[in-house]
């Protein structure tokens, strides 16, 4: 999931496994990198075409020991819109 195979790396010979946005995002947070996950909404996902996908990962989550703050954090740089999708997707506790 989020990891693609066979690429290139500038610089490095070979091919690598490399993740894409989302699933360095997803990690950080599962992590409880926060600091380094600021700004996922605005400055790298960039795009609302992302945002479910990005929710439904996230609520994947869920069951994590740091899932209070992976929420607050989702509420701050998503605002409304994960607050819906937790009241749609009965996320809401």
């Amino acid at each position: 999931m989020g990891i693609g195979t066979n690429h290139d790396i500038p610089g490095h010979d070979g091919k690598y496994f490399v993740a894409n946005t989302i699933r360095v995002l997803l990690d950080l947070l599962d992590e409880g990198d926060f600091s380094n996950a600021q700004g996922m909404n605005e400055d790298f996902t960039c795009n609302p075409i992302y945002d479910q996908e990005v929710f439904e990962k996230v609520s994947m989550l869920r069951n994590n020991d740091n899932w209070k703050e992976i929420d607050e954090f989702m509420g701050k740089e998503y605002l409304m819109k994960w607050l819906r999708f937790k009241k749609d997707n009965e996320l809401m506790y």
